[in-house]
């Protein structure tokens, strides 16, 4: 009996398998915007300047989940395969005990070094004070998050990715009810926007520990399993080495987006940054959604060496991408102030932001080809080629736009440099993905005449 992956319809398939994972990216994103919402319209404009300053130690704590974590799902996968839940709960240990050790030595130097960090990364007197509030009780959030997000891949491992989906949800609406009680009715300020974020994650990370200590999970997190394996480590670090790297590199960029804005624009412009920041990770979040359901669907095609199936999956999820970031790119040019607004009150802020959304925002369909194409060479296990696109992207010309453009444009060579950096790549990823397209044209081709 043949696999519906093999002879279901291309379409129905991509609806089936995208819609979830869509879902789950959007609900993780939404409490991000809730909370950025919040925060800036109790608040204020320099508030939410300050807290955008701490987005590169978010990305630090994604970086440092996804460093271990996904390496170590993919070992618990292929040890739960081979039928070797022993070795498969030695590995899970392992993992822990190398999250409770990177967390502890990132929190110390985070707190030692915070004033410096977030004085390099653009703090201004007006700003340094809301960033140093958020931050102090945000930092911690790390060990949590390794908890929800590190763990949710050993989840998914074993079939389970609703589940998974359940935990962030739980985290995120829990988030958005702590936020409005410590902002509205307590007046905690920028402490209290990221104390609620400290404790949702606590929250969530607790149904992960007790599914993996009590629950149904197969394979269980013991005591005696709490030692590092050097041989683990080394696999795992290897595996989560080039996702992690690229997660680091947002963290460097933003760091030079906030220092350049300081120099260039302000509080307002820091503050504007992080509503295009936000509106620009709802959409990467919709479309690494469409691309995940794209990717079982190109694998297992591949495997099958049904060349033209992987070829409309991947013109499919193309053509759906660029239509809904299209739609988003209409809604974002003629609705600016009104997407501003939403997060600030402050007419300086909206202003700045109304271009910035503008400017910045002018080539999303270009950026989701990009990502859409990094994640259909992930799919048909070409890696090395995903990691060398995404870091031309996200490293390689954006990091220099973000130094030259702005002498010659001012802010808006800031604003422009990553419309620049997302053509420039797209346009060289568009003649490597045609190639590999026409290879696998003719590949099909001669399979038939067999």
């Amino acid at each position: 009996m043949k696999n519906k992956l093999e002879t279901g319809d291309i379409k129905k398939l991509l609806v089936e398998f995208a819609i979830p994972s869509i879902i789950g990216s959007t609900i993780v994103m939404l409490y991000t915007i809730i909370d950025r919402i919040f925060i800036g319209q109790r608040l204020g404009a320099e508030a939410l300047a300050g807290v955008t300053l701490t987005f590169p130690f978010a990305q630090l704590s994604v970086a440092a989940s996804i460093l271990i974590g996904m390496g170590s799902s993919v070992l618990i996968s292929i040890k739960l395969g081979a039928k070797k839940n022993d070795e498969a709960e030695e590995i899970l240990g392992t993992q822990v005990l190398m999250f409770l050790l990177m967390c502890t030595s990132i929190v110390i130097i985070e707190e030692v070094f915070l004033i410096k960090f977030l004085n390099i990364s653009g703090a201004t007197k007006d700003t340094l004070e809301y960033a140093v509030s958020y931050a102090r009780v945000f930092i911690p959030v790390i060990y949590f998050q390794s908890f929800t997000y590190g763990l949710n891949g050993v989840v998914r491992a074993q079939g389970l990715p609703k589940l998974a989906m359940k935990v962030s949800a739980i985290g995120a609406v829990t988030n958005v009810i702590l936020d409005y009680i410590f902002l509205y009715i307590l007046n905690m300020g920028t402490f209290g926007a990221g104390l609620a974020t400290l404790l949702a994650t606590a929250f969530a990370s607790c149904f992960n520990l007790y599914f993996f200590i009590y629950g149904k999970s197969k394979i269980k997190l013991l005591l005696k399993n709490l030692k590092i394996r050097k041989d683990y480590m080394l696999d795992m670090l290897k595996l989560g080495a080039s996702p992690s790297l690229i997660q680091l590199s947002n963290s460097l960029v933003t760091g030079i987006y906030n220092n350049q804005l300081k120099n260039f624009g302000g509080s307002p412009a820091i503050a504007a940054f992080g509503v295009m920041t936000t509106i620009l990770s709802l959409v990467i979040m919709i479309n690494i959604g469409l691309s995940q359901g794209m990717q079982p669907i190109v694998g297992f095609n591949l495997g099958a060496k049904n060349y033209s199936r992987v070829i409309k999956t991947f013109k499919l999820t193309f053509y759906a991408g660029f239509i809904i970031s299209t739609v988003l790119l209409f809604i974002i040019g003629f609705f600016p102030k009104t997407i501003v607004r939403i997060f600030v009150d402050d007419p300086e802020t909206i202003a700045v932001g109304k271009t910035a959304l503008r400017l910045g925002l002018c080539v999303i369909p270009l950026t989701t080809g990009s990502i859409i194409i990094s994640n259909f060479y992930q799919a048909i296990g070409d890696a090395k080629r995903s990691i060398i696109f995404s870091i031309l992207r996200k490293i390689i010309i954006i990091i220099p736009a973000l130094i030259f453009l702005p002498k010659l444009l001012g802010i808006n060579g800031i604003w422009l440099s990553r419309p620049f950096s997302d053509t420039a790549s797209f346009m060289i990823m568009g003649i490597f993905v045609i190639k590999t397209l026409k290879n696998m044209k003719s590949f099909s081709i001669e399979k038939n005449k067999e």
